[in-house]
Parts: structure tokens; C-alpha cells; sequence
């Protein structure tokens, strides 16, 4: 039995999730979820979370953490993950860890030294809560620390001035236990999927999940790194109609991928390849002895 974790990542909708699966079932390996908007429970089908039936037996963690509106910082995601990893192992599986959230996977990939970032002061936070994203943005520019993954977040640019952008910044070293992929996908065929998965998605059953949400946890909607309810909300007020709401997910969900992509070329122990040959690519990386 091999030691190694793999790790799979993408940008959304590239397909890593179903990649994950097919080789969970052919390796014999359970998914750890690295993805940020997967951690919330009922936050389903805004999120593309794999349903029961879509996950073929294969035991998936990292789903349905936390409530929407809590705190689930990359430190405590660190922590879950590693001690899954340790846990599947010890049942002699194969961890895979999947994700488009680069900043959660590099945190176990490169061990990101968590426990040294600065304590979070509860005053300092409620000042930076305060100030608009664009405020956050000008502050980031003036301290010179350059900007995280997904600068258009508010949540992560609070925690970005809090660490002085010093998270993630150490690449140079892996564990040579893991093994890391990333999902090819060309630019147009990335953006047919997209498309694909949005006229999928939206539906009515998306509508009932925002409105029962946003009944159970009024207000915690607009701090969830999340494209689709916002619009939901607008199309809901007939600000915009069904189409428009589409488009405007289309282009929401694209510029999501695009700044996935520009992080994960950041690190360069990724071994891309399309989706139709990946699973027989790491197969033959981990070279698992059968006996």
C-alpha cells in the first residue's frame, strides 16, 4: 500500500470532483473537500456539492462543517485536514484531497506555519469589519503585501491585513509523500462547462435553497464566498430576470476561475493534465503495490 496523499486541483468546473471519485473507486481512497463553500451545511446546490447519489459510495469529509455565517479559518482547516489524512491512512486507504480553494490546499501542501500568525485582536477585526471592500483593497495597497487569492472577498482580505500577506508566502518544500495534480481544461471548453453547470443549477430547487437559508440564518448569505445567491436575491426582487441571472453567474463563475488558475500556477509541483487521462496518470505515479 503506498503512502502517498494526492491531491486534485482546478478551477471550478473543471471536473475535479467526478476525477476524484473515479479514482477513489479504482485506488481505494476516501476525498477530502478543500473547497471554502463546501464547508457550509445546506449550501448544496449553490456550491455544486456532490449529492449522495453523485458521490458512488465514496466517502467524502470536509462537507458540511460549519453554519452559514460562522468563521472557519484556513488554521482550523489545516488542523481537520491533516487529521483526516492521518485517519484515512490508518485505515490503510488513500487520502485525496480535491479543491479549487488554492489557499486551503497549499496550507497542507507546503505546511504552512499557522500557529506563528499573529493573534487575531477582537477590536482590530471590528475595525477592518467596518471598512468596504474597496477600503480593504487601498489598505492592502498601502501596506505593500500584495493581494490573496480572492481580493474581491471581504473575509479574506481582513485576514489577509491581519497576517500582513504573510500566509502561504513559504513554497520552496513539499512532502514527498504528496502528490499534486491539477485538472486541465482549455479556456473555451472551461467556459462551455461553465455554462453547462449554471443552466443545470438554476433552477427552482436553487431558489427554495437561498430562501430557506436566507429564513434560518438572516443576513449570513453576504459574507459567504459564494456567486449565485446575491443574484438570486436580485432576481428574487425582480431586479433581473432568469437570463440575466445566468449571465450574470456565467461571468461571476468565470472570473472565480480565472483568479484559481492564476493562484494554482503559482505553485509549481502541480502536474497538469485533461480530465480524460488524469485518473491513469496518478495511477501510475503512485505505483501501489497490490500485494
Amino acid at each position: 500500500m503506498t503512502n502517498k496523499v494526492i491531491f486534485i486541483l482546478g478551477p471550478t468546473a473543471s471536473g475535479k470532483t467526478s476525477v476524484a471519485i473515479d479514482l477513489a473507486k479504482r485506488i481505494g481512497g476516501e476525498i477530502i473537500s478543500a473547497d471554502s463553500r463546501a464547508f457550509y451545511v445546506g449550501m448544496d446546490i449553490a456550491t455544486a456539492k456532490p449529492s449522495i447519489k453523485e458521490r458512488q459510495g465514496i466517502k467524502h469529509w470536509g462537507i458540511d462543517l460549519i453554519n452559514p455565517g460562522k468563521k472557519y479559518s484556513i488554521a482550523e482547516f489545516k488542523v481537520y485536514c491533516e487529521e483526516k489524512i492521518a485517519d484515512i491512512k490508518s485505515r490503510r486507504l488513500i487520502p485525496i484531497v480535491v479543491g479549487g480553494s488554492g489557499l486551503y490546499a497549499d496550507s497542507v501542501i507546503f505546511n504552512y506555519d499557522l500557529k506563528s500568525r499573529k493573534p487575531k485582536e477582537d477590536d482590530a477585526d471590528a475595525k477592518l469589519q467596518k471598512l468596504s471592500v474597496f477600503e480593504l483593497q487601498e489598505l492592502i495597497k498601502k501596506k505593500g503585501i500584495g493581494f490573496p487569492e480572492n481580493y474581491k472577498n471581504k473575509r479574506y482580505l481582513i485576514r489577509w491585513l491581519e497576517n500582513d500577506g504573510k500566509m502561504g508566502e513559504d513554497r520552496d518544500e513539499i512532502n514527498p509523500d504528496y502528490l499534486v495534480f491539477g485538472v486541465y481544461t482549455k479556456r473555451n471548453e472551461l467556459k462551455e462547462r461553465i455554462k453547462l453547470r449554471i443552466d443545470k443549477l438554476f433552477n427552482q430547487e436553487l431558489i427554495d435553497e437561498y430562501i430557506s437559508l436566507n429564513n434560518a440564518y438572516p443576513g449570513a448569505l453576504e459574507s459567504i464566498t459564494t456567486n449565485y445567491y446575491p443574484i438570486i436575491k436580485r432576481y428574487l426582487n425582480k431586479e433581473i430576470d432568469l437570463n440575466e441571472a445566468k449571465e450574470l453567474a456565467y461571468y461571476a463563475d468565470w472570473h472565480l476561475a480565472k483568479r484559481q488558475l492564476t493562484w494554482l500556477k503559482r505553485n509549481k509541483y502541480i502536474k497538469w493534465y485533461k480530465k480524460d487521462e488524469i485518473v491513469d496518470q496518478i495511477e501510475a505515479s503512485i505505483h501501489i503495490n497490490k500485494n
